[in-house]
């Protein structure tokens, strides 16, 4: 008795162990031995084949994304929002950049000022790529690198004022801090 499903891989007939594939109406299977003839095999993986390449050119990228293509394991393009074609086997989607305003906390740390007095500080990094090459290749993890950058800037920023002057000069403060981490 043979078990075979449409749509799986399952098989249960030894005879029919060859086949590992779904089962469509235009293969037949032979008279008695239950082996399929190579004629059938040929037109189903050659059909199958053909689908898998077909669908492995196209792909959509969503709006406010982008996408870095390589080709052979290098950079080749970056592909901007909407139907976009690769080649199948050859170009791969390596990275995918989210182009709008994300936001990340900095976590508390300790920042002395100039008068040696020890605060707690934290803060909100608002983050959007605008070149997402760079984005990619100028740093090994773009989110870890940008926190660890600011709460850098935050620390050194405050040394420099004494307490009273922090209050003071938040405003100047934060834009301190933002031209420090967009120099970078």
């Amino acid at each position: 008795r043979t078990c075979l499903r449409r749509g799986t891989n399952i098989v249960t007939n030894p005879g029919l162990s060859r086949f590992a594939g779904p089962l469509n109406s235009s293969l037949q299977a032979s008279s008695y031995n239950n082996s399929l003839t190579y004629k059938s095999q040929r037109n189903f993986f050659t059909a199958k084949e053909g689908t898998m390449c077909f669908f492995g050119t196209i792909f959509f990228v969503r709006e406010q994304y982008a996408c870095l293509i390589h080709r052979f394991q290098k950079f080749n393009r970056q592909v901007k929002p909407g139907l976009n074609f690769k080649l199948p086997f050859i170009d791969t989607i390596e990275y995918v950049h989210d182009l709008r305003e994300q936001v990340f906390e900095i976590s508390s740390q300790v920042a002395v000022t100039r008068d040696n007095v020890a605060l707690h500080i934290d803060g909100v990094l608002y983050l959007k790529v605008e070149d997402p090459y760079k984005a990619s290749y100028g740093v090994e993890n773009l989110t870890s690198a940008i926190t660890n950058l600011a709460q850098t800037t935050m620390r050194s920023e405050i040394g420099k004022l004494a307490l009273d002057k922090t209050f003071e000069e938040r405003d100047k403060l934060n834009e301190r801090i933002v031209s420090a981490i967009d120099k970078e």
